[in-house]
């Protein structure tokens, strides 16, 4: 996964930290979401959201990313 899904999240008001985006490519590298969309989208927002208040604001922008 490249940085530039970071940098969306950043660039949507979303307060995610490198830290974070390591633990989530940790687990990718794990294959803990292999080619399952609804998956990535769960532990994406388990591991980058840290507020809920957030979750709304993070599908926005993961439905942004997905649709290019």
């Amino acid at each position: 996964m490249q940085p530039r899904f970071l940098l969306h999240l950043r660039a949507h008001g979303l307060p995610v930290g490198v830290g974070e985006y390591l633990a989530l490519l940790g687990l990718l590298r794990a294959g803990l979401a292999e080619s399952d969309i609804e998956r990535f989208h769960s532990l994406s927002r388990t591991c980058l959201v840290k507020d809920e208040v957030h979750y709304d604001r993070f599908d926005r922008a993961f439905g942004a990313w997905l649709a290019g």
